[in-house]
């Protein structure tokens, strides 16, 4: 083949795929979203230039051995060497715009698409639609180091159950379902009339709050970005069709929802996180009121549950709202759990039966509502602290024979069953 020909043919070649190169890092470049990776930039250059050395050497030893190329050929490895260093000029301009484009691509986001980030980055938006009944078990620890356990449950994306339970404080029970809502406390409910607290409860009947905000369609505006000693963040101010505003911090790195200030100017910090089932969600909290009391709230058990009863969500009427007294005594068995266990309850004392084991407890009503088991862990010790194990139960919603509750142990272990009376 003449020299001109052969030299001509693979300059042609070679800039055939300089050209398809060139186009492929740009389409590279343009299809990076947010930060763009030095490494990965770099990696791309290399590739690419990999890929023409191996291109170029196997046009060249089509017609000869690598160590029989004739010396007429040399010309065409300057030749070579010229495109590729022209590459590379190409290459390192687009890589230099790439990280240009890479520290600049944060500033065209708009909220829309930093609220999108964040629900892609825990889960996405199918994955949220079929997650639809959610439990949730937290252990509470006040500034003051109290401890309460908060149970949730969530439903369809309109029914929100939210109940607390400890030994020295006011327990609480709110339900929502449906537009409806009330908040039970001490033998009584109390129907729950404002809009905007309607409205925030309803928000609170998704297990994610992004993707609460965009199907609920709360208007957002980017603000100012924050950095902290630990956080890059985007800042969202979102407000809800009623006008509640919140400002939304998110995590420029992960994508995550990192702190949300509320309009009374209190705030919940997210700083660890927990996936299940491809869902991401918050697993330890931080609240912090307007005097800095800091709270924090630990996940202790999560539960999408498919079979989720929905009488967990029957709104009281308002007035008194005292269970009947013939849950006091009876038989009773577990509801969708310990099926094999059978409780007699007495008066003043209550006998659970697990296949062959058998615990007794002594019971202590203080309302119709509320009762204490407890019993000797080791009946031979005396009665301290340590020797005592108990239970104390709140019943939040009952139905015909059956009825809902929350518990909280001695150990500070919190959760939630549900009874049917057999006889």
């Amino acid at each position: 083949m003449d020299k001109r020909i052969k030299t001509a043919t693979n300059k042609g070649i070679a800039a055939s795929m300089a050209g398809r190169c060139y186009l492929r890092l740009r389409l590279a470049i343009s299809i990076s979203s947010g930060r763009t990776s030095t490494f990965g930039l770099l990696f791309v250059i290399f590739y690419f230039y990999i890929f023409i050395q191996q291109r170029l050497g196997a046009d060249t030893a089509m017609n000869s051995l690598p160590a029989a190329i004739p010396n007429r050929y040399m010309p065409f490895t300057t030749d070579t060497m010229q495109l590729t260093k022209t590459f590379f000029i190409t290459a390192f301009t687009f890589f230099h715009v790439g990280l240009s484009f890479g520290q600049n691509a944060d500033k065209h986001l708009t909220a829309e698409q930093i609220i999108q980030k964040a629900i892609d980055s825990s889960g996405g938006d199918i994955k949220f639609a079929q997650i639809k009944n959610v439990e949730m078990i937290s252990q509470i620890v006040t500034s003051k180091g109290d401890t309460l356990s908060f149970a949730t449950k969530r439903m369809n994306f309109d029914k929100y159950y939210i109940s607390t339970l400890s030994l020295g404080f006011a327990n609480t029970t709110t339900i929502y379902n449906k537009g409806s809502a009330a908040i039970a406390s001490n033998q009584k409910a109390q129907q729950i009339l404002d809009p905007q607290k309607l409205e925030e409860l309803q928000l609170q009947s998704y297990v994610s709050i992004d993707y609460g905000y965009k199907k609920l369609r709360y208007k957002s505006e980017r603000k100012d970005d924050q950095k902290f000693q630990n956080f890059d963040c985007f800042v969202v101010l979102v407000s809800s069709p009623l006008g509640r505003a919140t400002l939304n911090y998110y995590d420029k790195k992960s994508g995550n929802l990192t702190m949300i200030i509320y309009p009374s100017g209190s705030k919940s910090v997210f700083i660890d996180f927990y996936k299940n089932k491809g869902i991401t969600c918050p697993s330890k909290i931080l609240m912090v009121d307007t005097l800095n009391a800091i709270t924090a709230s630990t996940l202790t058990k999560l539960n999408y549950d498919e079979n989720l009863d929905s009488n967990w969500f029957s709104i009281p009427n308002a007035g008194s709202y005292a269970a009947p007294e013939t849950f006091k005594t009876g038989t009773f068995k577990y509801l969708d759990s310990n099926d094999d266990a059978k409780i007699i309850r007495e008066k003043t004392k209550q006998i659970e039966t697990f296949g062959e084991s058998q615990k007794e407890y002594k019971i202590e009503w203080s309302t119709n509502n509320d009762y204490l088991i407890y019993r000797l862990k080791n009946a031979t010790n005396p009665p301290t602290n340590d020797n005592i194990e108990y239970i104390k139960v709140r019943i939040t919603s009952w139905t015909n024979n059956k009825y809902y509750c929350q518990y909280i142990t001695s150990a500070s272990i919190g959760g939630t069953c549900a009874f049917e009376k057999l006889d």
